[in-house]
């Protein structure tokens, strides 16, 4: 996919594996993500690898793989491969060190960590949360989420698992974990073998977690520690519940951990709860942000935002421990300069350039079936509804390798057929087909503004006006504010305020001193903006706000004309404004 002179191996898939509902077992959090196939379904039995493979992503971002997957980045020029720990040693001291000091000739096989999710539905509506329920449907959007194993199949499944290692570390989460009916029944079965943790908001059965948890003196297997995820934005959060439940944990001898998510809407509270959880000896970790939030925004943090996550954020989890492998980036250079783009209804039209690789590594298209290979694409979103595109566009590159620095030609058809008129956002970046967009791992798009449908007035449409009435009283307060009703006859040929052309046509007021000349600057020039549309030969009654504030008293000359915006005033085109004096007393 990305050819550089780097090599990334990585343990996941040996020693850190994902299980999800349906019994998929993926390599890791980012293999999920980015929608490969998993490895394999444990329905079908265990299937235990042993051999380090290749890591194809540009970046390792999520803390799971961070935690328990160790790499080793290969460069030709060096000796020997950059070793990356497995950081779980700042998350399990006795027993994270096997995973992270495991060796590239002996990578660890007989232990083994993973993450499983019973269940993907969620009981809270987080906004920086996939499964936050009411966003999507768990079960149709989500890969690997449905159909749910049964508790007995669930059983059959780790029964099988229990007897390929040694020993083995248990990350529950989802979802809301303890949803499931498989949960509790899973721990207590894998308790002799397995040390297990669960992620929860602490809502539902945090009682039963504890009565029904089975304890074992002196060993490091059983449920060992519980982490409170706490999303006080979500509806339903109750913050002394939360907080009641921590206690009920701690005080039952259970390690319990508060992690708490850094969406900047509740960023700036962190440090209200990290001195809640130090009052009673708590561990309390700030996780940064990642992905995409349901309202369409993606996680990047401003440089306060930054800076207060980096103070906040344990060792473990500041933003700098997040590995990028690959830095991607392009530019888009255009044939021809455009600020906005005019097209036409059931239009087709050809945008022509150069895409410049700026990214450290290659992008390779050499024996890449069309449905995987990289594109430029063009997403067209409504203006100011930039969450889901209402269109998408493709153009091929070249089947070969797109060195760093390389440039090639495309051609990105646009076809505006089946569109409603109006204005729209061409976002162009590239895209690697069923994967990702490049905006997504941090390079910058090119956004082109289009009007679709909207064109300039044609040569033989007559633009005039007559001004039939403005009632502006003679004599008016200094400083006032005041609302004129006005009357104004379309004469010309032309359909002001219509959606089928791009003119931004307004009643329009100018307050000159009292003996202005053609040219004169106005002491103010005021707009009010009618929405329904005038046809020829109809009359426009509407109001105008006339704002007199900070103008000293004297006489002077108001001008009532129609605009088109940033084109012309009425008059130049033939049309008589309505002149009339006011004196400010």
């Amino acid at each position: 996919m990305f050819n550089s002179d780097k090599k990334v191996l990585c343990t996941a898939g040996i020693s850190h594996v994902l299980l999800y509902p349906n019994g998929d077992v993926y390599r890791c959090m980012a293999d999920y993500n980015a929608k490969r196939p998993p490895l394999f379904n444990a329905k079908d039995g265990w299937k235990k690898i042993e051999t380090i493979l290749e890591c194809t992503h540009d970046r390792c971002y999520a803390g799971c793989d961070i935690d328990w997957a160790t790499k080793w980045v290969f460069e030709p020029k060096k000796r020997a491969p950059q070793k990356i720990k497995a950081q779980c040693y700042h998350v399990n001291l006795s027993d994270g060190k096997y995973w992270a000091e495991q060796t590239f000739e002996r990578p660890l096989k007989n232990m083994i960590h993973i993450v499983w999710a019973p269940t993907l539905i969620c009981n809270y509506d987080c906004r920086y949360c996939g499964c936050a329920v009411g966003f999507r449907n768990i079960h149709k959007d989500f890969p690997s989420a449905f159909p749910e194993l049964s508790v007995e199949e669930w059983i059959n499944v780790w029964d099988e698992i229990i007897q390929n290692y040694d020993f083995g570390i248990l990350t529950m989460g989802g979802g809301e974990p303890l949803l499931s009916k498989a949960t509790l029944p899973v721990i207590k079965r894998i308790s002799h073998k397995f040390a297990a943790s669960i992620t929860t908001n602490l809502s539902v059965n945090v009682f039963e977690l504890v009565r029904e948890r089975p304890t074992i003196k002196y060993s490091r297997t059983a449920l060992r520690s519980v982490v409170a995820s706490l999303h006080l934005t979500a509806k339903g959060f109750n913050r002394e519940m939360f907080l009641s439940s921590v206690l009920y944990l701690k005080n039952n001898g259970i390690a319990v951990t508060v992690n708490f998510v850094g969406h900047p809407m509740q960023l700036f509270l962190a440090e209200e709860y990290k001195a809640w959880c130090k009052k009673y000896d708590i561990p309390f970790v700030l996780s940064p942000w990642c992905g995409c939030d349901n309202d369409g925004y993606e996680a990047k943090y401003t440089p306060v935002e930054l800076a207060f996550v980096n103070k906040i954020a344990p060792a473990s989890r500041k933003t700098s421990t997040q590995v990028s492998f690959y830095a991607l980036g392009h530019l888009f250079i255009l044939d021809q300069q455009i600020q906005t783009l005019p097209l036409g209804v059931a239009e087709v039209y050809v945008l022509r350039g150069k895409l410049k690789n700026t990214s450290n590594c290659s992008w390779n298209n050499q024996g890449l079936d069309h449905k995987e290979s990289f594109k430029v694409g063009g997403r067209l979103f409504h203006l100011g509804e930039e969450e889901k595109p209402v269109r998408e566009f493709r153009a091929v590159l070249p089947e070969k390798e797109i060195k760093p620095q390389e440039e090639c030609s495309f051609e990105l058809k646009i076809e505006t057929e089946g569109l409603s008129c109006g204005k729209y956002i061409l976002r162009l970046d590239v895209v690697k087909e069923n994967s990702f967009w490049f905006k997504d791992k941090g390079a910058t798009p090119l956004d082109i503004m289009v009007d679709i449908g909207l064109q300039a007035f044609p040569s033989q449409l007559k633009v005039l006006s007559e001004f039939l009435e403005a009632k502006v009283p003679k004599k008016i307060r200094h400083g006032a504010l005041i609302t004129v009703p006005v009357k104004v006859k379309n004469c010309g040929s032309a359909e002001w305020f219509s959606t089928e052309w791009l003119e931004d046509i307004q009643v329009g007021c100018r307050i000159f001193k009292e003996n202005y000349k053609w040219g004169d600057v106005a002491l103010r020039d005021l707009r009010t903006y009618p929405s329904k549309v005038i046809k020829p030969g109809e009359i426009l009654e509407t109001e105008i706000v006339l704002d007199f504030r900070g103008i000293p008293k004297g006489v002077y000359t108001l001008v009532f004309d129609m605009v088109n915006e940033k084109k012309y005033w009425f008059v130049e085109r033939g049309s008589s404004p309505l002149v009339t004096k006011v004196t400010l007393i």
